[in-house]
């Protein structure tokens, strides 16, 4: 595997773990504005984590 597709899966896994972190807080916060910034946080992370599965499709790279 070549070290820039290694890139690209470290940072799907990181972008996991940031998404299941924003999810927590997300589930125990009670300010409105908290819950609108834990919102955008999510969506940008799933926005990124869709960029890097298009690129995992383009440059033909499998994981489980």
């Amino acid at each position: 595997m070549k070290n820039d597709d290694n890139l690209i899966l470290e940072s799907i896994k990181k972008i996991k773990q940031d998404l299941h972190a924003v999810e927590n807080k997300l589930n125990f916060a009670t300010d409105p504005i908290l819950i609108d910034s834990y919102i955008y946080e999510l969506k940008a992370l799933h926005m990124r984590h869709k960029f890097y599965m298009k690129l995992c499709k383009k440059n033909k790279i499998n994981f489980i």
